[in-house]
């Protein structure tokens, strides 16, 4: 959502082949999308009543037109839950996603020239690499009580159980916080590698009190820069050996099963908060947490 409608690639169409290979071989032609544009419009940040209680004002998702090719587009507001037979067995929700996922993240030939000059510029080579997700910005101000603005000290402490566990001590780090970013490249613990890049300021200082798709909506920061940068770290993450991040993060949830669906197998991790949940298709779902027991998550 924040790479296709909040944050379109400059000169896209705001379409999944932006980043991605077509999904499909009847996907919309760029005159077609040039005509179907869907935008995100943020409600102005307020309270209303509900069932007797203040809540937060929520977003809107607008498409303009509501037909399309003779059809009236319809917005998904809830996805089911439901998963192919070979699946139910073992209600394996976390396999399915990230067999979706390797079907629909297949980087374009642009992403992929993308990745492998970030790759060349940060000597990543062949070595295991821990791919670290620092999720601040935004969060450290959420609402929602279940999530937490872990220090960079609780992912170091976490960085140390995997090199003394497998001997890894590269890092590539994707993270919204110029302050972490710049304790990072003071390490001497381990080889961090920080691609260069403007949007860590986006995300930090004053503007990190308020959600990025509201700033975005009404026109603050370069979009183009949002999106591109979002889509590689998720690549570059994916593109790593061993995960730490949170997985009440959906960037995070995304790096971690992109790395998944490259390895074929679930590599070694440590998430400082949640297990791993579907992402937006349930709210106050059961979530396993690191505290040792289920708590309810709007996962």
């Amino acid at each position: 959502a924040t790479m296709l409608l909040h944050a379109p690639a400059k000169g896209c169409d705001q379409s999944p082949r932006c980043y991605f290979k077509p999904w499909s071989s009847c996907a919309p032609s760029e005159e077609e999308m040039a005509q179907f544009k869907p935008f995100f419009r943020s409600r102005q940040p307020g309270k209303r009543k509900k069932n007797g209680k203040m809540t937060e004002t929520g977003d809107i998702l607008e498409m303009q037109p509501r037909v399309f090719r003779g059809k009236e587009v319809q917005v998904v507001k809830r996805i089911k839950m439901d998963i192919p037979a070979e699946f139910q067995p073992t209600q394996d929700y976390f396999w399915y996603h990230v067999e979706l996922l390797r079907f629909l993240w297949r980087p374009n030939d642009e992403l992929e020239r993308r990745v492998i000059e970030e790759q060349q510029k940060l000597n990543w080579g062949s070595q295991p690499v821990i791919s670290m997700h620092v999720r601040h910005g935004d969060s450290c101000f959420d609402h929602r009580a279940q999530r937490s603005c872990h220090k960079f000290a609780e992912y170091l402490a976490a960085a140390r159980q995997i090199r003394d566990k497998y001997g890894v001590a590269s890092i590539f780090l994707a993270t919204d916080d110029t302050a972490v970013i710049a304790e990072a490249k003071n390490s001497t613990e381990f080889n961090f590698m920080v691609r260069s890049s403007a949007s860590p300021g986006f995300y930090s200082g004053v503007g990190a009190k308020e959600f990025v798709e509201r700033r975005l909506a009404r026109g603050d920061g370069d979009a183009g820069l949002v999106g591109w940068d979002a889509a590689l770290d998720v690549e570059m993450m994916g593109r790593g050996n061993f995960f730490i991040g949170t997985l009440s993060s959906s960037l995070g949830r995304l790096g971690f099963m992109r790395m998944t669906g490259l390895q074929r197998y679930v590599p070694p991790f440590i998430s400082l908060d949640f297990s791993w949940c579907p992402g937006h298709l349930r709210r106050g779902m059961l979530v396993w947490h690191t505290q040792g027991k289920y708590i309810r998550f709007d996962c």
